[in-house]
């Protein structure tokens, strides 16, 4: 009896490393192409952890894919088992692969399953064939050979699948998001007073502009905020710092301007990965009241408008909901809200409010539909617009308050001088800046941005639509309309590079001093690379500026600090609040 448990668990062993190295292998390549879906997926893993009492962080993927092959060869040692039986003729072998590439489907799906992670289902089913015909192949040989020389073998396995493993596996480990530090408390990797002569500019994949590597950016100084800041906002000589958690904070993180953390839905308190939270503030330049934008307890985004009194204290009772929009999903809200001197009205930006990484994300056509609030920019009282009706149905008409609409994920919109700044995050491929004179357009408002048929620069090809254009009651093909009036961005850049991941693009601010060598230019970051970029947008010029390597995450907002000349500030997921001088 214990010998035959020995040679089976020999026989378990022998193909054990190939699982191992194939996940390995696998999860490198979407290491490569995605990092952030990894990131994403141990993040989750971890939260799921915390729920039933366990404090791990699971931070380092390989470790993790070690268990995960456990489970999975359990099935590849079964289909052996098989194997070994089974008469020699055609039927038999086949019915065997199927068996064998259906219990490395089912097996794989069940690793992405616990982290959460969607990818492109006929890339994951070309893996798995793949891998299939490899076990189903060296299934022959350990039919001859394996059993026979179970010790030698099993050596010799090892020694090459752990040379594999820490070639191309022991490197997946991950910085997730860390404990919130306490306010003031010095945490980061950065050094406050340091110029950052040394940092390097990564190749630029994109449109075409004349591009320029500035480094030294200057680290002014460095604040901690109990959660993390979604957004910054600059009105008569304050600046307002919105966290997540519902409370926006004046000029520093010790006086609260306001506070509404028990109607707020944040993603502090429910899954990682999500967007929920407090995302914007626009004042109105001559009346003493302010609107902001926030996720509620029921999912809703909700734009919310504030009294304030004569010494610049809210006045919590009299607040009402000016605007809604409910959502099923927990990403994707947009929720960025300007004051607009070119249309005397706040500016709303509503995403797209569907789930991020999903190639079905192709196929929600409600960006385009002019019925839907979902995927646009809207005026929050003005309904002078006619757009065309581009519906599932006639029964509605279209909304009168578009000025924007084919948008994903529209976050942090400008309006400078009679610009509108629009940029526009990309779902895998690339981001994207629209920068539109609003004095030029006249009679093209609304603005069709072009998503999901565009994706920046690309032109996805979609053959099939929900959405008609109805021209006199009567639906036709939306398709040419789209492709003619979708305007360019006026800059674009794709996610994979050489040496770098990038992946949503954060909208800034434009630097206004005249004496700066910065007038009028720009300035954006990426959320995922960590970088800091520069467009003199009627030069077209783009200028890459690195940022220091100590930045614990990545970058939720950038705007313009104009107390001292050329400086900026970055927040981060971390709860930083970066002050930087421009090189």
């Amino acid at each position: 009896m214990k010998t035959t448990f020995v040679i089976k668990l020999k026989e378990y062993l022998v193909f054990y490393p190939f699982s191992l190295i194939f996940l390995v292998f696998f999860f490198k390549n979407l290491n490569n192409s995605n990092p952030q879906i990894i990131i994403d997926g141990l993040e989750r893993l971890s939260v799921d952890l915390s729920k039933i009492g366990t404090d791990t962080r699971i931070t380092n993927l390989s470790t993790l894919l070690i268990f995960i092959s456990l489970f999975i060869n359990f099935f590849i040692y079964l289909s052996y088992k098989n194997f070994k039986n089974i008469h020699i003729d055609l039927a038999s072998y086949f019915k065997v692969f199927l068996k064998l590439f259906f219990s490395n489907l089912f097996s794989i799906i069940f690793a992405f399953y616990l982290l959460r992670i969607y990818i492109n289902r006929p890339r994951l089913l070309i893996y798995i064939t793949i891998f299939t015909i490899f076990i189903f192949s060296f299934n022959f040989l350990a039919k001859k050979i394996l059993v026979k020389k179970l010790a030698f073998n099993l050596f010799t396995i090892f020694l090459i699948s752990s040379s594999f493993y820490y070639s191309f596996g022991s490197n997946l480990t991950y910085s997730l998001k860390t404990e919130v530090p306490a306010v003031n408390e010095e945490v980061s990797d950065i050094f406050i007073g340091k110029s950052y002569e040394d940092s390097e500019c990564y190749e630029w994949l994109g449109s075409e502009q004349n591009l320029e590597c500035l480094t030294g950016a200057y680290v002014e100084d460095v604040q901690y905020f109990p959660n993390p800041i979604n957004n910054v906002i600059k009105f008569k000589n304050n600046y307002y710092f919105i966290s997540v958690d519902g409370k926006i904070y004046i000029n520093n993180p010790n006086e609260i301007f306001l506070n509404i953390e028990n109607q707020v839905r944040s993603r502090n308190e429910v899954e990682v990965g999500n967007e929920e939270g407090m995302f914007g503030l626009a004042f109105h330049p001559t009346e003493n009241f302010f609107i902001t934008s926030y996720t509620d307890m029921a999912n809703n985004l909700i734009f919310r408008m504030f009294q304030i009194d004569s010494s610049n204290n809210v006045i919590y009772e009299n607040s009402e909901i000016v605007f809604s929009v409910p959502s099923s999903i927990n990403t994707h809200f947009g929720g960025n809200i300007i004051w607009s001197d070119h249309f005397k009205d706040f500016i709303l930006s509503i995403g797209d409010m569907d789930q991020p990484h999903l190639t079905n994300s192709f196929y929600n056509h409600e960006p385009i539909d002019t019925t839907s609030p979902r995927g646009k920019l809207l005026l929050l009282n003005s309904t002078d617009f006619s757009p065309e009706l581009l519906a599932t149905t006639n029964l509605n008409n279209s909304r009168k308050d578009i000025i924007g609409y084919g948008l994903r994920n529209p976050w942090q919109t400008l309006e400078y001088d009679g610009y509108l700044f629009v940029p526009d995050i990309g779902l895998g491929v690339e981001e994207e800046l629209n920068v539109i004179n609003l004095k030029d357009l006249k009679d093209q408002i609304p603005i069709l941005f072009g998503w999901p048929y565009f994706e920046g620069s690309i032109f996805n090809d979609i053959k099939f639509s929900e959405i008609y254009l109805w021209d006199d009651n009567k639906p036709t093909s939306p398709l040419d309309f789209i492709q003619q009036n979708s305007v360019r961005p006026s800059l674009y850049y794709q996610h994979n590079t050489p040496d770098v991941y990038r992946a949503a693009i954060i909208g800034g601010g434009i630097i206004t001093d005249k004496s700066s060598k910065y007038f009028e230019h720009y300035i954006f970051g990426d959320y995922l690379s960590k970088e800091i970029f520069a467009y003199d947008f009627k030069n077209t010029r783009l200028f890459q500026i690195p940022l220091p390597s100590g930045i614990n995450s990545f970058i939720t907002s950038v705007k313009i600090y104009d107390e001292i000349e050329d400086t900026i500030i970055i927040t981060t997921g971390s709860s930083e609040v970066i002050k930087i001088t421009l090189p």
